[in-house]
């Protein structure tokens, strides 16, 4: 029913205390400071090969009735290269 997901060569930097994505937040100067500082990101003529996203559930109302999360996710050029596989 399950299939195991995730890539050994992604990773997602979360605050201190996150638990998900979405509990989780960076300034955008920290977030440039992280990519350029951790030595473990690849590189490649471009530079680092890493993205800066952020995610969050909106409540909207659908015109069926009831409520719902809309699931929104802002991304960055290098984010279609390191998700093409979920594309």
């Amino acid at each position: 029913m399950f299939e195991a997901g995730g890539r050994d060569d992604v990773a997602v930097f979360l605050r201190p205390g996150a638990t998900n994505e979405g509990d989780s937040q960076f300034s955008y100067d920290r977030g440039l400071q992280l990519i350029k500082s951790v030595p473990e990101i690849a590189t490649n003529e471009h530079g680092p090969i890493a993205a800066m996203e952020a995610y969050l559930a909106v409540l909207l109302s659908p015109e069926r009735g009831g409520v719902t999360n809309v699931p929104l996710r802002g991304v960055q050029p290098m984010s279609f290269e390191l998700r093409k596989d979920e594309l």
